[in-house]
């Protein structure tokens, strides 16, 4: 018997039905997801909670539209502005993040924080070729109540993989004294919660203006820390002891996004021999569409 062959006609209409089911099947819509919050709370050796810190976001398409900080002890937000798809200041009824451009196509290279009609700091912000961000300096025009630093700055440095794996501190003050510091991380395999947020140089900015960020470069990860260790720096640039040692246990959900993590510290001082313990828990919200 001779075999049933399919006309070359019908054979081709058969084999493209195929191939287009296939990609309709393999090539769904992504799907995009933006942290929308985050929540820091500190515990004492106790296990008593001592603060909470609370960040929020919402977004406009996928630009960032308004974000918050807040904590037991002060609250801002800021509501984002954009020209031509370019973030150029952040607002609230009080006060004002602007932004100021080497060029049309350039970052941001200095920022203006002004409330109540005045300057109160002035950043100035340099990035890395591939446009990381790789310095940060904080001049106070007006200097925090009960502060006696008058300039801080951070300096960050990357793998080839693009991974902020130091982060050096220097606290300038009134007096001329400084203290540095420099932090050395390791990470995880997974993402950091922050590459689901647009804009980390507005994050790092309010973080600094809230005085509640001491290691702004949490913004910056491409993975997950799943560690830190802090040392002192000589006054001849090299490095003396160790100040605080973390390590941090993370939880993802099934997509490998982080939703929850714990911090456990060990922080020294010269004056006590024994390590203070301190244990901090982070939890991080998603929207996904």
């Amino acid at each position: 018997m001779r075999p049933f062959l399919l006309p070359n006609r019908i054979l081709v209409s058969l084999l493209l039905v195929a191939s287009l089911s296939c990609k309709r099947e393999s090539d769904p819509d992504p799907v995009v997801c933006r942290l929308v919050g985050m929540t820091d709370q500190n515990v004492d050796p106790s296990g008593n909670l001592t603060n909470v810190l609370e960040r929020g976001f919402t977004y406009n398409g996928q630009a960032l539209a308004a974000l918050f900080e807040r904590s037991a002890r002060q609250e801002a937000s800021f509501q984002t502005v954009y020209e031509n798809n370019r973030l150029v200041r952040a607002t609230n009824n009080q006060a004002t993040i602007t932004f100021d451009f080497a060029g049309a196509n350039a970052p941001a290279t200095r920022a203006t924080y002004a409330s109540g009609g005045r300057t109160q700091t002035v950043f100035t912000i340099e990035y890395t070729t591939a446009g990381r961000l790789s310095k940060i300096v904080e001049a106070r025009q007006v200097l925090p109540t009960g502060s006696l630093i008058n300039e801080r700055t951070f300096t960050f440095t990357y793998d080839a993989n693009g991974n902020l794996i130091n982060e050096r501190s220097r606290f300038g003050y009134v007096d001329g004294t400084a203290v540095v510091q420099e932090t050395d991380y390791t990470f995880d395999a997974n993402a950091s919660p922050y590459t689901y947020m647009p804009e980390p140089g507005l994050m790092t900015l309010m973080a600094l203006i809230q005085n509640n960020e001491g290691l702004p470069g949490r913004f910056w990860h491409q993975k997950a820390p799943s560690g830190f260790r802090t040392y002192a720096i000589n006054a001849n640039g090299t490095r003396g002891s160790l100040r605080e040692s973390t390590t941090i246990s993370l939880l993802y959900d099934a997509d490998n996004k982080l939703t929850a993590q714990e911090q456990n510290s060990q922080t020294y001082t010269l004056s006590v021999p024994t390590p203070i313990s301190r244990k901090s828990r982070q939890a991080f919200t998603y929207q996904c569409q």
